[in-house]
């Protein structure tokens, strides 16, 4: 099964422990701890929303029950429209043993008034009453209207978001990614599907390999970085030090390792990668200013012989 993680999103990890290693805590055994957690915490976040989903459908039961127990209740209130509250896509996720084994330490509880304001936002949606009376439905409904809810409701709710920033000052960054990945397993759910399939995202595609490249290029970053700054100073003599971005130093500082110690990989995957990174996290001018940097310290490591690539490295190097 695919994983959260691409090598893109490791490298933003990286980025983040280098970065909060030169910025505090200077102690690279407890930088490794704490790389390695916020990836375990991405999985968590992925949890918590497609959960936060869930919690939706069933604030939609308990409204059917509540309606049950009025004074004056109507045909409506007595034979209600069971579509939402019992659509296939939310069962399928809420019986399946893995995801029941994660979402039993989740208490949502306290947020029980936002999540009924999404309710009720969901339940006045043209969208949502167009499914629930579409006399064609099928299970291919349940997952759109599941990921039109997520998506609008609560992919880009303000109030949980800020809940997940206070939780984790990391999350905030990943809510974009997971967010993408609830889709992906929204939209692979089948009908067929029992307690026991793997419907639920891994946190990597191959663990073994991804963790050890995380590793490495985090210790190796800030093993080199006296002498990957000693490069990156000789082509910013010009600029004054306070103006350049500490997080473009940090993505030099990590494109010249993966340049000099990661042997298979192509210098234009690395160049590519760390560009792209930038555009994302840093300033508008940082991807000229990296891009420039790194073209001329590439000169120096070629002649120095300190440019060592075999393998799948030499493509297009």
């Amino acid at each position: 099964m695919e994983g959260l993680f691409n090598r893109r999103y490791l490298r933003v990890k990286v980025m983040q422990a280098v970065y909060a290693y030169d910025s505090a805590n200077h102690n690279i055994e407890l930088g490794e701890k704490s790389l390695v957690k916020s990836l375990d915490d991405v999985h968590t976040l992925y949890i918590n929303m497609l959960s936060l989903l869930l919690e939706v459908v069933d604030m939609s039961r308990k409204s059917i029950e509540l309606k049950k127990e009025k004074r004056l209740v109507t045909e409506e209130d007595l034979n209600p429209n069971l579509r939402f509250a019992q659509n296939g896509a939310a069962l399928t996720i809420e019986n399946n043993r893995k995801y029941k084994l994660y979402a039993e330490k989740l208490d949502w509880s306290v947020e029980s008034d936002n999540i009924k304001k999404i309710w009720k936002e969901v339940e006045a949606d043209k969208k949502y009453k167009a499914f629930m009376s579409n006399p064609r439905h099928n299970f291919q409904h349940d997952i759109e209207i599941m990921i039109y809810i997520f998506k609008n409701y609560i992919a880009v709710n303000d109030v949980f978001l800020d809940l997940f920033e206070e939780r984790n000052i990391y999350w905030y960054d990943d809510v974009q990614m997971v967010s993408i990945n609830v889709v992906k397993t929204l939209s692979s759910l089948r009908p067929e599907m029992d307690e026991f399939d793997s419907i639920l995202m891994q946190l990597f595609k191959n663990q073994k390999e991804d963790l050890k490249f995380v590793k490495e290029l985090y210790h190796k970053t800030v093993l080199q970085s006296d002498a990957s700054m000693k490069l990156i100073e000789k082509y910013t003599k010009n600029w004054d030090v306070d103006r350049i971005a500490r997080l473009d130093t940090v993505l030099m500082k990590i494109s010249i390792t993966e340049f000099t110690s990661f042997p298979n990989i192509p210098v234009k995957v690395t160049m590519n990668e760390y560009l792209e990174i930038s555009k994302n996290y840093s300033t508008e001018k940082s991807r000229v200013f990296i891009n420039g940097v790194l073209d001329k310290v590439l000169v120096d490591l070629k002649n120095e012989n300190k440019l060592n690539k075999s393998g799948m490295g030499l493509i297009n190097r």
